[in-house]
């Protein structure tokens, strides 16, 4: 099990019959690749787990590669985040965009020049990947918003994007809600759809 946060990674280790183990007497190294930098860094045994000190950066996808040998036998394992560090109801700014939720679900807000995005994550800032529709309200123009599944992204065109308060209906399977945005950054509400 990995624990990757934006200070380093936890590995915890157990037998095949998902006891803790120990980690002296464990050695290896992780690989770490986040963004264009990949990193090799020596485990150390801290107690319960083996510690890797890395710096990662918090809300960027990452993927570890770990490999770890003791009494000559190794094993190794990869574990991957699509945002390193999100705690459950995070609301960094990921995109450079507003952030606000309903339930477990986020939208983070950016428009700019002639183009509207919105990215939806779950509690933990994952990408939702299926089951996405919707549409963004600004002033009385509807436009239809196009889903992405690789990226969670919903986005469309329209003049003069970002220079208004929009509101978004998204749907996520049986879920529909609305959210709405004003023009400053860092300034949003939520309200139910009726």
């Amino acid at each position: 099990e990995a624990v990757i946060s934006p200070d380093g990674i936890l590995f915890y280790l157990s037998d095949v019959d998902d006891k803790p183990l120990m980690a002296d007497g464990w050695t290896g190294p992780a690989v770490t690749k986040s963004g264009n930098e990949v990193q090799t860094v020596e485990l150390m045994p801290m107690g319960d787990h083996l510690h890797a000190m890395v710096k990662l950066t918090k809300g960027a996808p990452a993927s570890v590669v770990l490999t770890v040998s003791k009494d000559g036998k190794a094993r190794s394992g990869t574990f991957e985040t699509p945002s390193v560090g999100m705690a459950a109801h995070d609301h960094t700014a990921l995109h450079g965009g507003q952030v606000s939720m309903w339930g477990d679900h986020h939208l983070e807000y950016l428009g700019s020049g002639d183009t509207y995005q919105a990215w939806v994550t779950d509690a933990h800032r994952n990408p939702v990947r299926e089951g996405v529709s919707g549409s963004l309200t600004d002033g009385t123009t509807v436009i239809p918003l196009r889903f992405d599944p690789a990226t969670g992204l919903l986005s469309g065109t329209g003049a003069g994007a970002g220079t208004r308060p929009v509101s978004i209906d998204v749907r996520i399977g049986v879920t529909k809600f609305t959210l709405a945005f004003n023009a400053s950054a860092f300034n949003a509400s939520a309200f139910p759809t009726p």
